[in-house]
């Protein structure tokens, strides 16, 4: 069974980490926001409330205890700089990393990301594609307050 980390629980990360755990995968899940730590904490093997860019906090967490990396820290790209440095030094060989700008998927492959996510783009293009094949008619049910 692979083991995962997902750093990262904003709407992306949540949702990776919980569906990887659903399907019976070991997940750390970390992030900084306490919150966003309780919400998931249930649901995976372990979650954490650190900063993922100090690697005294990421190193006890991730070496030699997962197979695949998923980093999802929105727009701050310095912060996923530092956690993809930290984790090819680790020895991570998969490392995946939703990027918000194409620019910053350029620059996080450069430093070792194996694979980049455009979670927006992808969701955007998936939802052109409905609409022109059809899948999706011309309504959409609006739910009411009641």
């Amino acid at each position: 069974m692979l083991r995962f980390a997902v750093i990262g629980l904003g709407t992306f990360g949540f949702y990776v980490a919980t569906a990887l755990a659903e399907k019976g995968c070991e997940v750390t899940a970390i992030d900084i926001d306490e919150e966003k730590v309780r919400r998931v904490k249930d649901q995976v093997a372990k979650a954490v409330a650190c900063d993922a860019s100090d690697k005294a906090n990421l190193a006890p967490l991730i070496e030699n205890k997962i197979d695949v990396a998923i980093v999802s820290l929105g727009e701050e790209i310095k912060d996923a700089v530092l956690v993809i440095f930290y984790l090819k030094k680790m020895n991570i060989s998969r490392i995946i990393v939703e990027a918000i700008k194409e620019e910053h998927g350029k620059v996080l492959n450069l430093l070792g990301a194996t694979d980049i996510i455009y979670s927006q783009k992808s969701q955007a293009e998936q939802l052109v594609w409905k609409l022109i094949s059809g899948e999706i008619s011309g309504t959409v049910k609006i739910l009411e307050k009641e």
